[in-house]
C-alpha cells in the first residue's frame, strides 16, 4: 500500500507507523503506546534488529506516547510475557512445542521464556519434569527444552536447554559442547530454534 511497507524493519509497528504517516492520519496516544510496546518486543528494547525505520517511528512514537520511563515498562512487559499466567507447566511446555523428525528419530523442541537467570535455571526444571512425565504421551525418540532468558542484564547467560530421551543429551553435548554435566546445556546468548537449533540436532541425528 506504500513505500513504507517494502522498507526492511525490525518491528512491524514501524511499518504501521510508516502506514498513519503516508496517509496523513493523526496517532493517538493509546495507539502510540501499544505500537511502542510492539517495538520494543520485536527489538529486545530497541537492542537487535534495529533498522533506520524503526528508529525513526520509535522516536517519533515516544514523544506520542509520553511514556515516562520506557526500561520499566519493558521490563515489565518481559516478565508478564515469561509468567506464563495460570499456565500449568505442561500447557507452557505445549504452547510453543514444534516436532520434527532427521535420521530416523522423531524429536520435538519447546521453546519457553523466563525472566533472569535464577527463573531461568527453574523454568529449565520445570521443563526437564514436563518432558519426563509426558515422553510416553508424546510418542517422540527425542524431547528438547529451551528456555530463553528476557533479562538485559549482560553478565548473565542468556539460554539454557534441557534434553530427555535416549541418547538426547549425548546429541546436544556433541552439538553444542556446553553442558554443565548435570542438567543444564547454557548459552551466553539466545540462539534461534529454526536457523541454529534444528540444523544443528538434524544434522547429529543423521550422521548416528
Amino acid at each position: 500500500v506504500g513505500r513504507s511497507i517494502i522498507e526492511r524493519t525490525g518491528a512491524t509497528a514501524s511499518l504501521v507507523f510508516g502506514c498513519y504517516k503516508e496517509y496523513g492520519a493523526d496517532i493517538p496516544r493509546d495507539i502510540a503506546r501499544l505500537l511502542v510496546m510492539s517495538i520494543l518486543s520485536d527489538t529486545r528494547n530497541m537492542k537487535i534488529n534495529v533498522t533506520e525505520t524503526d528508529r525513526t517511528a520509535y522516536d517519533a512514537l515516544l514523544k506520542i506516547a509520553e511514556i515516562e520511563d520506557v526500561n520499566a515498562l519493558y521490563q515489565g512487559m518481559s516478565e508478564a510475557a515469561a509468567s506464563y499466567g495460570d499456565m500449568t507447566d505442561e500447557e507452557i511446555f505445549r504452547s510453543d512445542c514444534k516436532e520434527y523428525e532427521a535420521g530416523g528419530r522423531r524429536f520435538c523442541v519447546a521453546s519457553v521464556y523466563a525472566f533472569g537467570e535464577g527463573k531461568v535455571r527453574e523454568m529449565t526444571d520445570r521443563m526437564y519434569r514436563v518432558m519426563a512425565d509426558t515422553y510416553d504421551v508424546f510418542g517422540l525418540d527425542l524431547m528438547f527444552a529451551k528456555i530463553n532468558n528476557r533479562t538485559e542484564n549482560g553478565d548473565e547467560n542468556m539460554m539454557y536447554m534441557a534434553a530427555f530421551g535416549d541418547g538426547a543429551e549425548t546429541v546436544l553435548e556433541n552439538t553444542f559442547h556446553n553442558f554443565d554435566g548435570h542438567r543444564y546445556f547454557i548459552f551466553r546468548e539466545n540462539i534461534s530454534r529454526k536457523t541454529a537449533i534444528i540444523p544443528a540436532i538434524t544434522a547429529a541425528l543423521e550422521d548416528i
